[in-house]
């Protein structure tokens, strides 16, 4: 995982990234985030003098327009080579190893902090290379009774409806292709 600042990032960073063929995904750019706490007391390494606790910043002031990104690799990737490689795209400070990929996707849109914004919109979502986080089971019931909700609403009586309505929607088209049968069976009833 990783965040980017817009001031520091360049222009073509989209294409660079999408030129890597890894998956990417990267946040709305997070512009209404404010800081919940005063900077800590800090040394200025050049000068040795000490930089008071909110100095830097302080509660209620707006952060830095970033981003979050989490990137993926299905080959052998050292993190040294991998911050080498982001930091030469993005500029941006070091990156980290993504401890929860869902927990880490959600937080693009502080889905589980109430307390940080939630003004931010899953369209907003860049996601390349088919960049796709798989569905728990509980997650995948979910799917399935809004695709069917969705179906039984739109008066879907094909699979070409169905297709065309998810199309673009990974995260949906894996589940029509896995169980054919419950969606058939759905589509039969309203033919």
């Amino acid at each position: 995982s990783f965040i980017v600042y817009e001031d520091s990032v360049p222009d073509n960073y989209i294409e660079r990234l999408k030129s890597t063929g890894m998956q990417v995904a990267l946040s709305p750019w997070h512009d209404k985030d404010s800081w919940n706490h005063d900077s800590p007391p800090m040394t200025n390494a050049e000068t040795g003098e000490l930089i008071p606790q909110g100095a830097r910043y302080k509660t209620g002031d707006r952060k830095k327009c970033h981003r979050h990104g989490i990137i993926k690799t299905d080959r052998k990737c050292s993190w040294r080579e991998m911050n080498r490689l982001l930091q030469d795209i993005l500029h941006c400070p070091y990156i980290q190893k993504c401890r929860s990929l869902k927990g880490a996707y959600e937080y693009f849109l502080h889905l589980n902090n109430p307390e940080k914004y939630q003004g931010y919109f899953k369209d907003e979502i860049i996601k390349m290379n088919g960049f796709v986080i798989e569905p728990t089971k509980f997650e995948q019931g979910i799917l399935y009774d809004e695709i069917i909700t969705n179906i039984i609403e739109y008066q879907f009586t094909k699979w070409t409806e169905v297709c065309t309505y998810y199309h673009g929607q990974p995260e949906y088209m894996l589940l029509l292709s896995s169980r054919p049968a419950i969606i058939t069976e759905v589509l039969k009833d309203n033919w």
